[in-house]
């Protein structure tokens, strides 16, 4: 799914979130939503922060519902560098039980 540049919830993420997630090296983007479920990539030194269950739920998830009061949920894809294959995605409370798996 192809997110446009002008979407609100790519707006935050870029000029708020992404931001905040550089200062310790980490990146986020914007995979998708729908009904309310959004989808996010974190990249970079998020992936071994142990406090990115906590940024997810506490900046990440009050900024898109900020920009979009119908968001209810933030889903985590991680993304592995190209040469090794990612794990499936990781909650934060709220989401289905398989999407917590190894979460916080």
């Amino acid at each position: 799914m192809t997110i446009p540049s002008d979407d609100p919830l790519t707006q935050v993420l870029a000029t708020v979130v992404a931001p905040l997630v550089a200062v310790d090296g980490g990146r986020i983007a914007l995979l998708g939503r729908r009904e309310g479920v959004v989808e996010i990539a974190l990249e970079g030194a998020c992936q071994g922060c142990p406090g990115r269950n906590y940024t997810t739920r506490d900046v990440v998830l009050p900024a898109l519902q900020a920009a979009d009061p119908t968001v209810t949920e933030v889903r985590v894809r991680w993304r592995a560098p190209r040469d090794t294959e990612a794990p499936e995605g990781v909650g934060v409370p709220g989401a289905p039980a398989e999407a917590r798996d190894g979460a916080e």
